[in-house]
């Protein structure tokens, strides 16, 4: 694991120590509700993307500039103490819930030695596909978490990357028209910002691709809506196999 700031952390044996006076960490709270993190003793095992803010001072009056904590496989971290917020972690973002975990000087951030576990591929599938990653990590750079997560995870496929990028663009569209990938709208203006995306579920992306495929989903009010929106609008929609099958 590489994560070095020599100011507010050191290497202890297999733990990395925050030595700074003051640090929160954001966990997402759907982390805990998915199974994704849970409580284990006076400890806590948790997928390992997340923001971190550290402080200045014990009271957490004089913040740092956030930062991004990167490592896509689970990890032990011991805070002294937890609370549940909703806040907005970035300016222009809507509040969401976190589990913010507290250290003190010398507490343990966490445990160096990664196991290599088939269940924290699994995990991070999970999130990405589920369009639950948190919007933290620059569009450009989801592959490169994606295969370091199969790296730590000890998972490899004998297929291109051109595979894992297609999947990356259809789960991540266009803030201002989930029809539109994201991929396409940073093709044509490579100067926009690379985290101005919205992440879709499985759901969503069955409801704005097909009005057939989206009626054989689940609740099917809601996708004939957005099927007779989406014809009221003109708006292209693929057209799935079995269509082509029904239509001869």
């Amino acid at each position: 694991m590489k994560f070095v700031d020599e100011k507010y952390f050191k290497i202890d044996g297999d733990n990395l120590l925050f030595t700074g006076p003051y640090m929160e960490a954001y966990i997402p709270d759907f982390y805990f509700e998915k199974g994704f993190a849970e409580e284990i003793g006076v400890s806590f095992k948790t997928m390992g993307l997340f923001n971190i803010v550290t402080f200045n001072d014990e009271d957490g009056k004089n913040p740092n500039p956030i930062r991004v904590f990167n490592v896509p496989s689970n990890i032990i971290t011991y805070p002294s103490a937890y609370e549940i917020k909703t806040l907005s972690l970035q300016k222009g973002e809507p509040p969401s819930r976190f589990v913010v975990f507290k250290y003190f000087t010398g507490d343990v951030f966490c445990v160096r030695i990664i196991a290599k576990d088939l269940v924290a591929f699994k995990t991070f599938l999970a999130v990405l596909l589920g369009g639950k990653l948190p919007g933290i990590f620059s569009y450009e750079h989801i592959i490169d978490i994606w295969l370091k997560n199969m790296d730590l995870s000890d998972i490899s496929f004998d297929i291109s990357d051109t595979i894992y990028e297609m999947v990356i663009a259809e789960i991540y569209r266009s803030r201002q028209d989930h029809s539109v990938r994201f991929g396409a709208v940073v093709g044509k203006d490579p100067s926009h910002s690379m985290y101005d995306y919205d992440t879709v579920s499985p759901r969503e992306l069955t409801k704005i691709n097909s009005t057939y495929t989206g009626i054989t989903f689940e609740n099917m009010d809601e996708m004939i809506t957005a099927g007779v929106n989406r014809a009221n609008k003109h708006t292209p929609e693929s057209i799935s196999p079995m269509e082509e099958i029904m239509k001869y």
